[in-house]
């Protein structure tokens, strides 16, 4: 009897900047998938060139002497933004991401790109525990390309692979003091189990009774259309497959100060390791 098809997948592309324009010692961008734009100006950039070598740049803002106090300006559209390269002009097409900055408070960290690094340190992870096992499943381990950019490899990647089911490993909205009224989810609770549209219930379910028997914490999350994760393609490739989706609770996201805590990855990691390690037994 042959196993079951179980692909998990983690997207390892993120949101960033492209060059369209050089003008004047400056250059001009592009938002690549969706930076949080409030946050662009003085940001700092790191832009790759065709031939490997990196520059560096911050992105230009009028000081708020000269757009009368700063804050009644609104705020200034991506197309409107300069970037300052110092005179260094760059290819048209060049691509640029958030300069490298990484605080470590213990179980809290902040870094750039969490979003979805993360789901792939916890794939890494799985793997490296279940390194040498006989498993009751044909695993497929998938680091996808372009989810912030319409979810695009995952769904490349899925039609190869035409699994029975799937789970996405991504990142949710965490708790933040003016988070209020929104949907999201408290750190270090455990990672979130989606129900909705996109999820497959009794697969959900499944999970759901690993993590109660493993005593690993996790809380429901609800999404009552799409997911906006690489389920919605998974989902529907080839003949489709019964999807889940394991997401991090993620403060601060498309920011170059994404935080997240330590012990929910950790629970995602020990969620997945067991969901295929009891696939049998439950």
């Amino acid at each position: 009897m042959s196993k079951p098809k179980l692909l998990i997948d983690a997207h390892l592309d993120e949101v960033g900047v492209v060059v369209i324009e050089n003008t004047g010692g400056f250059v001009k961008i592009a938002a690549v998938g969706s930076p949080d734009i409030r946050t662009l100006p003085c940001s700092e950039w790191t832009f790759t060139l065709p031939d490997g070598s990196q520059v560096y740049g911050v992105v230009a803002f009028l000081p708020p002497h000269l757009t009368g106090g700063g804050a009644e300006g609104g705020i200034v559209p991506v197309d409107e933004l300069f970037v300052d390269t110092g005179g260094i002009e760059l290819p048209v097409g060049s691509f640029g991401v958030r300069k490298v900055l990484e605080f470590d408070t213990g179980a809290l960290i902040s870094a750039k790109a969490l979003d979805n690094r993360t789901g792939c340190a916890v794939l890494l992870d799985v793997l490296k525990r279940l390194d040498g096992d006989d498993i009751p499943v044909e695993l497929t381990v998938q680091f996808s390309s372009q989810e912030e950019a319409g979810l695009r490899g995952a769904g490349a990647g899925a039609e190869r692979v035409q699994p029975d089911y799937a789970v996405i490993v991504d990142v949710t909205f965490g708790q933040a003091a003016d988070a209020k009224g929104y949907n999201v989810f408290e750190l270090g609770k455990g990672p979130t189990l989606m129900l909705g549209a996109s999820v497959n219930r009794a697969f959900t379910d499944k999970i759901r009774r690993t993590a109660e028997r493993r005593g690993i914490p996790y809380v429901i999350e609800v999404t009552a259309g799409g997911s906006g994760t690489n389920a919605d393609r998974i989902q529907t490739a080839h003949f489709g497959a019964a999807t889940a989706v394991i997401s991090i609770p993620l403060r601060y996201m498309h920011t170059g100060i994404e935080t997240l805590d330590m012990r929910d990855v950790q629970a995602a990691s020990d969620l997945i390791y067991y969901l295929v390690k009891d696939w049998n037994d439950d």
